[in-house]
């Protein structure tokens, strides 16, 4: 279950944004959700103070587009874990075709 809510402050939100930022560093899939979760609420903020035509100074400080590309690049880390195809380059598999028994 998520830490935000609709009672969730805006640096409640900010602060579940920049606690799970991390995700990809520590290679943790819940703080990639918690990540998008918070991803989600800024970018709702976002739209509420574009609706009513003024936003905090806090609202402001943030860059929209960023976001929603971060948002992007944890939803492809999610799929991937939770499809159970992860592709890391550094992994080398054995190919066993050519070995008689």
């Amino acid at each position: 279950m998520s830490a935000l809510s609709s009672s969730s402050s805006f640096a409640d939100v900010v602060a579940a944004y920049e606690d799970n930022a991390s995700w990809e560093e520590d290679g943790d899939l819940a703080k990639a959700k918690a990540f998008i979760t918070a991803c989600r609420f800024l970018l709702r903020y976002a739209q509420r103070s574009a609706k009513r035509g003024q936003g905090t100074a806090a609202e402001q400080e943030f860059n929209y587009d960023a976001v929603r590309a971060e948002m992007a690049q944890a939803r492809a880390y999610v799929a991937e874990q939770e499809s159970g195809t992860t592709s890391n380059p550094n992994v080398i598999h054995a190919d066993w075709q050519g070995i008689r028994v």
